[in-house]
């Protein structure tokens, strides 16, 4: 399990909490896509793991996609675990010791970089350009010399 810093206020914790819990409401009601909410993400990990844990059911209802298509009560499942998640957190309260024990060999969690996510196309195609350039410039001087 992550290490936690317990340096921080009852209150502030208290907060994080239910920013995390709004953020899974706008999930669940389709305003803002996972990724966004994961960038939003209100803490680092490690600060506590009813809010850790909360990111890593987030990125895994993000990443089965698949299977929530194939078998509509994994979906139904899922939206209601998340569901039970925001609930608590929403009162600023931590999760119970049974829910953390379930994802306590999964709580390293990674976020999404927007901007990185944004340039990406631009990147990949000016890499090609380069490509292509230097190609072309490598066949050019062979032609020549």
């Amino acid at each position: 399990m992550s290490p936690v810093i317990t340096s921080l206020p009852k209150e502030v914790l208290c907060e994080y909490r239910r920013v995390a819990a709004d953020l899974l409401d706008l999930v669940l009601d389709e305003a803002i896509l996972p990724q966004q909410a994961v960038n939003r993400w209100p803490c680092p990990r490690g600060v506590d793991p009813s809010i850790d844990l909360a990111m890593v059911a987030l990125l895994h209802f993000e990443s089965d996609e698949d299977e929530q298509q194939a078998d509509p009560y994994y979906l139904d499942a899922q939206l209601q675990w998340l569901d039970d998640i925001r609930q608590i957190l929403s009162q600023g309260a931590p999760l119970s010791p049974h829910m953390l024990e379930m994802y306590h060999h999964e709580l390293a969690t990674s976020y999404y970089d927007d901007e990185r996510a944004l340039w990406e196309p631009v990147r990949s195609l000016f890499r090609s350009i380069w490509q292509r350039w230097s190609d072309a410039s490598q066949a050019f001087r062979i032609w020549f010399d």
